[in-house]
């Protein structure tokens, strides 16, 4: 029987390259996480903003309404090392309050220098013991394949739509 990996065991070199694909909740904290371990985290986010499904913009998969609230009240909603403000912890925050919050989470810990913005992930290989990754730029149409240690997906439940059939 093999012993369990120590804590110390580490799935990614230090320094390594690590692909996140999606810039919404999950994509945000595991870029910040891969920040503190010492990894060169890159956010691939097909839209112009970090905010994932609570993002009202241009793009057709959205989900997000104008009057949208969080089911969950603002003290659910606090990412542990940046709280929501405190006049939004009792109450069910809105859309945009979501949004903002993230923007400030980005900004306060230095992600937008990790984020590739209006660039969308087109395929992802395994080549020996690196991930090939796939992207093209929605801005310029421009096409290249980068290669990283580690894949976070990072898409989330609503990326793709779920349409009921008709009755």
């Amino acid at each position: 029987m093999s012993a369990a990996p120590t804590s110390s065991a580490r799935l990614v070199p230090a320094g390594g390259r690590v692909c996140i694909i999606g810039g919404g909740t999950t994509g945000l904290l595991a870029a910040k996480n891969c920040l503190d371990e010492g990894l060169e985290p890159t956010i691939f986010e097909r839209t112009a903003r970090v905010g994932g499904v609570w993002r009202l913009d241009e793009d057709p998969s959205r989900v997000a309404y104008e009057s949208l609230y969080t089911n969950s009240s603002g003290c659910l909603m606090n990412i542990s090392d940046y709280p929501l403000n405190t006049s939004l912890q009792g109450q069910f925050p809105r859309r945009q309050d979501i949004c903002s919050y993230y923007e400030d989470y980005a900004n306060t810990f230095g992600l937008e220098r990790c984020i590739c913005f209006q660039t969308e992930v087109m395929s992802v290989r395994r080549e020996g013991p690196l991930w090939l990754v796939y992207v093209q730029s929605h801005l310029n149409g421009h096409s290249e394949e980068r290669h990283f240690h580690a894949i976070f997906v990072c898409t989330g439940q609503f990326h793709e739509p779920s349409v009921p059939p008709s009755l």
